[in-house]
């Protein structure tokens, strides 16, 4: 409701299902629901139905589309008119669930499999930030939040997967997920100010 600043301007643009913010809401109500039920379920019989998992992921893989489908329509804002804005949310947002998975799974990070998809998708995330990045400084805005989040995310989660399978110890889940978040919030910050400055 607060997400503009003044609620009946969200209320009025959840009227036109073609606005991206009604697209996200629509979308963000459907997976609260999901997750509520996921919850009730996994509380009352401590594993949820692989179904239920599947269809709740899926609609969290839609949402994060949305939103950067929402930001690439904004033909206002050039820096997000470009094509690397749908890939920094969807990457972004897959990167900080295989860190919450690192935190939340038992050893994640000592099994190599799920380590080498993290690297391979932590890799992917910082090109994708590069790429956006040179995209933000073509249409002459500030990128340096954008690079510091490639750095911290890209280059300091990679760091973190490869001591993992190294020397596997307890610090490297907290510390991968520390990388990620702030990274991504760094460069997502970045990319929310290209609208302001």
């Amino acid at each position: 409701l607060f997400h503009l600043k003044r609620p009946a301007l969200f209320l009025l643009a959840l009227r036109n299902p073609t606005a991206g913010i009604a697209q996200e809401a629509y979308c963000g109500i459907v997976l609260g629901v999901l997750l509520l039920v996921l919850l009730i379920v996994c509380w009352r019989k401590s594993e949820a139905p692989k179904a239920l998992v599947w269809v709740t992921a899926a609609v969290s893989l839609i949402m994060t589309f949305i939103m950067g489908f929402a930001y690439l329509a904004n033909v206002g804002t050039a820096a997000w008119a470009n094509w690397t804005t749908i890939p920094l949310f969807v990457v972004g947002d897959i990167a900080m669930g295989l860190a919450l998975w690192a935190i939340l799974s038992k050893d994640a990070l000592a099994k190599r499999p799920f380590t080498l998809a993290n690297i391979v998708v932590l890799a992917v995330l910082a090109v994708v930030m590069l790429l956006t990045g040179l995209h933000f400084g073509s249409v002459g805005n500030d990128a340096m939040l954008i690079y510091a989040g490639l750095v911290v995310a890209g280059l300091g989660g990679i760091a973190v997967s490869v001591a993992a399978q190294k020397a596997p110890a307890s610090w490297q889940a907290g510390a991968l997920i520390a990388c990620v978040l702030v990274g991504v919030c760094l460069s997502r910050y970045g990319f929310y100010a290209a609208c302001v400055l």
